[in-house]
């Protein structure tokens, strides 16, 4: 029988690890883009689509809980101009093509998917490269095709194929990266 207990049991013992160093790269690429002005954006599908949004208020409430500003935007929350690109262009397009309008080079792109295998995210991988931003896949399952790109940094939670335990151990990954920025610019 499944009980919360159990459940969260086999989550915790699922034994999914990744290279701390990774985490503190993407930190300090982080702390970097913040403390020159940089703009952040996020971006998923579905449940990674919820956590890159999740990622970004909480990254936009860094004013508040420390007085230093954080340009971050969700390529996801915009639904006229998803639509747009989607119905005019097609649904591959719909976050590259966002790139496109909204990034500089410098930024930084992270992208969270389950499976590195989207085609729209790739295609938004690939184009932040193009442009020029330090960009970031935060993965799970066997990483997909976005774990064989070159020119991105990968955090890889090699896992099952389990959808709500890869999204959970990427909102994990999020409060934690969000609450080490707070305690670096409090």
């Amino acid at each position: 029988m499944l009980t919360w207990e159990s459940y969260l049991k086999a989550n915790l013992d699922m034994g999914i690890s990744v290279d701390e160093c990774l985490i503190e790269t993407f930190t300090s690429n982080l702390i970097t883009a913040i403390t020159h002005d940089k703009t952040i954006f996020a971006f998923g599908n579905g449940g990674s689509a919820a956590t890159a949004n999740h990622f970004n208020a909480d990254l936009a409430l860094m004013k508040i809980r420390t007085g230093t500003s954080c340009r971050s935007i969700s390529l996801n929350t915009d639904l006229s101009l998803s639509t747009a690109i989607s119905n005019d262009i097609n649904y591959e397009s719909v976050i590259s093509k966002q790139l496109e309008i909204y990034a500089r080079p410098g930024d930084v792109a992270v992208g969270f998917s389950a499976s590195g295998n989207s085609k729209n995210i790739v295609a938004a991988f690939e184009r932040a490269i193009e442009i020029g931003l330090e960009t970031w896949a935060i993965i799970g399952f066997d990483g997909g095709q976005a774990k064989k790109m070159i020119g991105i940094n990968v955090i890889h939670f090699s896992s099952p194929r389990d959808y709500g335990l890869i999204e959970n151990v990427h909102m994990c990954l999020s409060h934690f990266v969000v609450d080490k920025l707070i305690k670096t610019f409090k």
